[in-house]
């Protein structure tokens, strides 16, 4: 007779519904180099978008649709997954099933200043308690535990990088500062400024950042993989000094690059680096400084990387996922082709 386990070893399908150029669905994307992905656009202005895996569209009614998709979001997923075990790269709306599986990135919405925005967002969380959890962090699996969450059922996998894609290139001249991602909470409009006075060039990936107030600025928005790795080597270093984050690929995305990046004392940016990270800065008004001292640091910044990368290479993070969903009992050999 078999046991529980060996009775419970069936497939697995992700389910995403960021587009590609997104943090979950860069996430997504590395997860459908290890198990099929499913990505469902919800919002009919993303419809000619690039999503990871497999793109879905649902049928949109009123608006967007992203409203009217999301109420019928399981319909579409029970009927897509068909008795495999589901995996949510991200928080969106949980099926009832426990056996399921979620990963959450951060739990931002409950510091949100809205109170609408607040309640909606517990309320999305909340059905998820009782899931397994992966957790991209111990900072965030304690804030889960705390939230309600059960610990036994959370297992940390931080996030990795592709590594054959980000790396350096010898020949790259490095010319300007980069940042990279939008959002209030990252504090690019003030870092932009001081750049600015400073007479510091300045390029951004993103969009928020009004133009009209900087000379030396610049910025892109969606590119591909390979292009930002090219924009990494041609930086004298990657600037974030953020309010707060869920993990901070950028920060690991850029040291794969060979560029150094300076930051702030975030309690998850210590925990990816170490509380003993070169280019740490207290004061957002010490980046001028730290930024014509860093080529004198950039040698003894990637040294200090060097020591730590192999735990974010993604060869290593495709093999824990597997090590993770195979403790579950679930099978994934050859599900996809490589």
């Amino acid at each position: 007779m078999k046991n529980k386990k060996e009775e419970k070893s069936i497939g697995i399908i992700a389910v995403n519904t960021s587009n590609k150029y997104s943090g979950i669905g860069k996430y997504s994307g590395d997860l459908s180099q290890v198990v099929s992905l499913i990505s469902l656009v919800l919002d009919k202005r993303l419809r000619g978008v690039e999503y990871p895996g497999k793109k879905v569209i649902l049928p949109a009614f009123i608006g967007n649709g992203y409203e009217i998709n999301i109420r019928i979001l399981n319909h579409y997923v029970k009927s897509l997954v068909k008795g495999n075990v589901v995996h949510f790269t991200a928080p969106v709306k949980a099926l009832k099933d426990p056996e399921n599986i979620v990963t959450f990135h951060d739990l931002y919405e409950l510091n949100n200043k809205d109170e609408k925005k607040r309640k909606k967002g517990y309320k999305q969380y909340t059905q998820f308690i009782g899931y397994h959890v992966i957790s991209t962090s111990e900072l965030l699996k304690q804030q889960l535990i705390d939230f309600g969450f059960d610990r036994n059922r959370i297992t940390v996998i931080p996030l990795a990088v592709d590594n054959t894609v980000f790396r350096h290139i010898d020949h790259q001249e490095r010319d300007f500062i980069l940042t990279v991602g939008d959002g209030l909470h990252k504090n690019n409009y003030d870092i932009c400024r001081i750049l600015n006075n400073a007479g510091i060039k300045h390029i951004h990936l993103g969009r928020e950042v009004d133009l009209n107030h900087f000379g030396n600025h610049h910025y892109f928005f969606r590119i591909q993989n390979t292009q930002l790795n090219e924009l990494y080597n041609r930086a004298i270093a990657t600037i974030r000094y953020s309010v707060d984050e869920g993990f901070g690929v950028p920060v690991l995305e850029s040291l794969f690059a060979g560029t150094p990046i300076i930051l702030n004392r975030l309690p998850i940016f210590e925990e990816i680096l170490g509380k003993q990270y070169p280019l740490f800065i207290d004061s957002i008004d010490e980046i001028p400084e730290t930024v014509k001292k860093v080529q004198n640091e950039r040698e003894t910044v990637l040294n200090y990387f060097d020591k730590i990368k192999i735990k974010y290479e993604i060869e290593n993070w495709r093999n824990t996922m597997k090590s993770y969903y195979k403790k579950l009992g679930i099978f994934v050999e050859d599900q996809i082709g490589h």
